[in-house]
């Protein structure tokens, strides 16, 4: 890259020279000489567009890079992580931290070697001058990189603290975005705004404080050229009263000077933004060194047959409070449980045990004989489907949300008497299972009323389905997927009472190989299961 900047420099001396030529010599060689200077004069343009475009290329291409590793840190990071990591804190690593190291990135090096080299060279023509004044400017220069450091390392903490600032202003737009039906029906519009305002102006004062030290180490540099300017004068007026110098001799070291002031200013900006991308840095190192879910196991789970729970505790991080304690539960394949028990008793902890989304505090889960915490998770998750209480999907097709499973690295074989779960070999297969199945949950006329059926975008804002739906299409994505486990937390929620019947008439179907658990306050619907689990008499 350093090329490119040198042959800009000797193209444009070049350009110069040719013209001098032109305004002397015969009147005869001038067309000719116009001629080579316009092609050089374009290459001359050409090469520094190309420089520009290659370098924001490369700095893009590095931005790019660390937001691809940030996303994709969201998806093998263990499940800990969601619990104290904000949205706003990944936003901020995607935008300002990845922006942050591209500014200091090829292009600013490029720029710094480019300065170094004047600094390199420049000065040795000065000492051919002087002796002691170059030795003085070059003693003055050696200082820039020390006062760089001092007001480097409060740089580097307000520059931590903008990001920070940045964080929390964010993350309260978010907080107002996500409640803007609350803001309105409870009037609180003024509570929104006081919350942002405090927020906002502390992300300013930080800002305001940070370009401060940017405006303070370029005047510091500063100050140190003007000092090595006053030295060129006062000793150059002694010199020349000496009659060992001469004026032009000044105005040649003067020059010389000036030469080298950009380049310390670059140095300065650079050091500048030098110390804002190693906060950026290490923002993103921290969540980049985040602990991944380990695989476990040389064989990773085959079959789940068996699920028991001996005596396990739970209690959440930061919280003394037990949400149960010495719990010890059995579930088999070939059964149906639900689980009964008011708001706050555990259920969906319950659940997220069962799952490994959590891990218990106290005891041990096993999957037959296999202690959950040596497994491959990996392995377990690909045998469960769990119906969270609060439905997600990608804004993607219909279709695709619903076969997901398809993109696992293995897919299980169907074995006889169960149709779901298997690869889809041809694209009518995949249609095929999925109107089988919406069938049975009274989701199939409404999906074909739409004009492009199953391919049909979800959307979520504004929603163009409504919950039940939504419910009953994540019912069928997880009973499609075909996993050894279904776990159900209140899914028929949103649900009218005929198609509750559907949805167990339909886990009764599926029964006979897998293990479903089911959460209700419904007593019609205890009925529907082999065993009833009642938290409130497990956590006495």
């Amino acid at each position: 890259m350093s090329v490119y900047t040198d042959s800009c420099r000797c193209i444009s001396f070049a350009g110069s020279r040719m013209r001098e030529s032109c305004t002397s010599g015969s009147e005869r060689g001038k067309p000719r000489k116009g001629l080579t200077y316009l092609p050089m004069l374009m290459i001359n343009y050409i090469v520094i567009y190309c420089q520009k475009y290659t370098v924001s290329a490369i700095s893009e291409e590095i931005a790019a890079d660390i937001r691809q590793k940030v996303h994709d840190k969201l998806t093998t990071v263990q499940t800990e992580f969601f619990s104290h990591m904000e949205l706003s804190d990944i936003l901020l690593k995607m935008d300002k931290d990845a922006e942050a190291i591209k500014r200091c990135g090829i292009t600013s090096i490029i720029t710094l070697v480019s300065n170094i080299a004047v600094l390199i060279v420049v000065p040795p023509y000065m000492i051919s001058i002087h002796k002691g004044i170059a030795v003085t400017n070059i003693l003055l220069l050696i200082s820039v990189p020390f006062v760089s450091k001092w007001l480097g390392t409060y740089i580097q903490q307000t520059s931590e603290e903008v990001l920070q600032g940045y964080n929390d202003m964010t993350n309260a737009l978010t907080n107002s975005y996500n409640n803007w039906f609350i803001i309105r029906i409870f009037q609180c519009g003024r509570y929104a705004h006081d919350k942002y305002s405090q927020r906002n102006q502390h992300y300013r004062k930080r800002v305001n404080r940070q370009n401060l030290l940017y405006i303070a180490n370029t005047v510091l540099v500063l100050v140190i050229q003007f000092i090595g300017a006053a030295v060129i004068w006062i000793a150059g007026a002694g010199e020349i009263f000496a009659g060992n110098m001469t004026v032009g001799t000044i105005l040649a070291l003067m020059n010389y000077q000036n030469i080298i002031m950009n380049p310390i200013l670059g140095i300065a900006d650079f050091a500048n933004e030098y110390h804002t991308a190693m906060a950026s840095l290490k923002d993103i190192h921290m969540l980049l060194s985040c602990q991944d879910i380990k695989r476990k196991g040389k064989t990773g789970i085959r079959k789940v047959r068996e699920l028991t729970l001996d005596n396990v505790g739970f209690c959440y991080p930061g919280s003394e409070y037990m949400v149960f304690k010495n719990l010890n539960l059995t579930f088999q394949t070939g059964k149906i449980y639900a689980v009964l028990g008011k708001s706050g008793q555990g259920k969906s902890t319950l659940f997220k045990l069962l799952t490994g989304i959590n891990k218990p505090t106290e005891g041990e889960i096993f999957i037959g004989g296999e202690k959950m915490s040596e497994t491959d998770l990996y392995s377990y998750w690909k045998r469960v489907g769990f119906v969270m209480q609060r439905s997600t999907f990608f804004k993607d097709s219909v279709k695709k949300n619903l076969t997901l499973h398809t993109l696992l690295d293995e897919v299980r074989p169907p074995r006889r008497g169960m149709h779901y779960g298997m690869p889809f070999g041809r694209k009518d297969q995949a249609v095929s299972q999925m109107d089988e199945l919406s069938r049975c949950l009274d989701l199939y006329e409404e999906i074909h009323s739409l004009p492009n059926v199953w391919d049909t975008e979800i959307k979520s804002d504004p929603c163009n389905f409504s919950e039940g739906q939504m419910r009953r299409l994540d019912i069928m994505r997880n009973v499609l997927k075909g996993p050894d486990v279904l776990i159900f937390d209140e899914a028929t929620a949103n649900i009218d009472r005929k198609r509750r019947r559907d949805f167990y008439a339909l886990l009764r179907s599926l029964s006979e190989h897998k293990i479903i658990i089911y959460s209700t306050h419904n007593e019609e619907e205890l009925a529907k299961a082999d065993e009833v689990i009642n938290m409130a008499e497990l956590c006495q």
